[in-house]
């Protein structure tokens, strides 16, 4: 109880700085966002609105634990309340979806040593933009591959057609494997 007040006054302090237009800086103990953010790096975030969001952007949010920074990939609506789906870069799955109070902003430069990295100007802006476009599709076939297997594993039952069935969902299977090897492991951002 004792963590839980305390997270959740440094979340107030940290919403009504950036509500000031005041940006906040933070540094990375995680390494869900390898190779664009390292562990060790520091972030630059600033506000941002819901409806500002678009695919491929870094944002910062309090996953109930603790802040994390993933990237964003498109709201849901679920039981009327709008939800955001956002994925670690080498992360295998996306994350829970949760509402958009728990958005603190958006990530605009990344610090690594001496380098100022501005994500929004030049190649990291295509690359977001780009790589939030790949995410929305590599969720929808995820998603997608997923009913499929739900369908046949509940419409089923013999042994021989579950087989099928998860056969048939390899393909949804392979092509998410392959964005994240094609899109991360031949990555820029190796450089160090």
């Amino acid at each position: 109880m004792q963590q839980e007040k305390k997270w959740k006054a440094v979340s107030e302090i940290l919403k009504e700085q950036l509500s000031a237009n005041k940006n906040a800086v933070f540094r990375v103990i995680g390494g869900s966002m390898k190779p664009l953010i390292m562990v060790g790096d520091s972030v630059i975030v600033e506000s941002v609105k819901l409806t500002d969001l678009v695919a491929g952007d870094i944002i910062l949010y309090f996953n109930g634990n603790t802040f994390c920074t993933h990237r964003f990939v498109r709201t849901i609506n679920a039981n009327n309340i709008t939800k955001l789906i956002t994925k670690g870069d080498r992360l295998k799955g996306f994350d829970e979806p949760f509402n958009e109070a728990k958005i603190f902003g958006k990530v605009i430069i990344l610090l690594r040593e001496n380098n100022k990295i501005d994500l929004r100007q030049g190649n990291y802006r295509l690359f977001n933009k780009m790589f939030g476009e790949i995410l929305v599709l590599q969720w929808f076939v995820f998603k997608t591959g997923r009913h499929f297997k739900n369908y046949f594993n509940s419409n089923f039952n013999n042994s021989a057609i579950k087989l099928v069935a998860k056969i048939a969902v390899l393909p949804f299977c392979l092509s998410y494997k392959l964005f994240d090897y094609f899109l991360l492991g031949n990555s820029i951002f190796n450089k160090k």
